[in-house]
């Protein structure tokens, strides 16, 4: 008779495997859940751009000296100390024209720009953003 040494498993080796394959094979449907919400949210990214325009009008409006006129319908005067600037509609963009030395584009995928003059000092600015399936209505004053 010969005398074999195999190597095996013992049975709680095998438990510990089991229970190891387990908790990945539960936890993957999970995980491919929470990718596709994630991955719809890094693509419709509306509501990121509003908050960083909102900051850059926050910006210009906090500087001292810096008064708003609205010009017309599509266009409205940022009147600095260092000079003028504009805050234009065209395109389905809000542009920042800055003392005719360039352009910014403030806000992309623009559907609709309002603004009405509350008193001297307050504007009351109406966008509508996003595209033909999810679009979002925003009024803020500056």
């Amino acid at each position: 008779m010969s005398n074999f040494n195999l190597k095996a498993f013992t049975f709680i080796e095998m438990l510990l495997s089991l229970l190891i394959t387990l908790l990945v094979l539960s936890l993957i449907p999970q995980m491919l859940k929470l990718t596709h919400f994630y991955l719809h949210e890094s693509y419709e990214n509306y509501q990121t751009e509003y908050t960083f325009f909102l900051s850059d009008v926050s910006h210009l409006s906090n500087k001292s000296n810096t008064s708003f006129q609205i010009i017309n319908k599509n266009t409205i005067l940022v009147q600095e100390k260092e000079g003028k600037g504009y805050i234009k509609y065209k395109n389905s963009k809000l542009i920042y024209e800055n003392n005719g030395r360039g352009n910014i584009t403030l806000l992309n995928n623009v559907i609709d720009f309002k603004t009405k003059s509350i008193n001297s000092k307050i504007i009351k600015v109406t966008l509508k953003i996003g595209d033909e399936t999810i679009n979002y209505e925003k009024e803020f004053y500056i």
